[in-house]
């Protein structure tokens, strides 16, 4: 037998292994960049090629998922509320060890807390505003295209 057929076993197993390589490769290049960053004390620029990877590889697999309509994100459990909290849940993930660094990285924000909190709040208020209208936007659009593949699947069988 030259093509076997996978079933659908094997195919979600070899799709989970990719999938697990993936994940594993994004963490070791985002670790790389933690090192580079606070413990060898590099230039953000270092990371470059690390943040370049990170981002074309997450680009690629949200793009994939949204033209194949399987994004995740078609849940009727997913409200403006649920994004909402996802949000905040990322601003503080940014903002809270962003802020924590730059704390002791530079010693003048000992002296003026004032400032300190203020710069932590643009943080994580930017960081809640582009998660939540990125959010939204992935949302919107899984959504429409899980519609046209539905309608377009519901059209084939028809004709059958």
């Amino acid at each position: 037998m030259k093509n076997p057929i996978k079933d659908e076993r094997i195919l979600h197993m070899q799709q989970k292994i990719a999938g697990d390589a993936y994940s594993i490769a994004v963490i070791l290049l985002f670790l790389s960049m933690l090192v580079k960053i606070y413990w060898m004390e590099l230039p953000f620029a270092a990371c470059f090629t690390e943040l370049a990877v990170i981002l074309i590889c997450s680009v690629y697999v949200v793009t994939a998922n949204l033209l194949g309509g399987s994004a995740g994100f078609e849940s009727k459990k997913d409200s403006v509320k649920t994004y909402g909290l996802k949000s905040a849940a990322m601003g503080i993930v940014v903002s809270a060890p962003v802020s924590t660094v730059n704390y002791f990285r530079y010693p003048q924000n000992r002296e003026n807390l004032f400032y300190f909190f203020i710069s932590a709040a643009i943080l994580f208020a930017s960081a809640f505003l582009f998660s939540f209208l990125s959010l939204l936007s992935i949302g919107f659009v899984s959504k429409k295209r899980a519609e046209k593949i539905a309608k377009r699947l519901d059209e084939d069988e028809q004709k059958l």
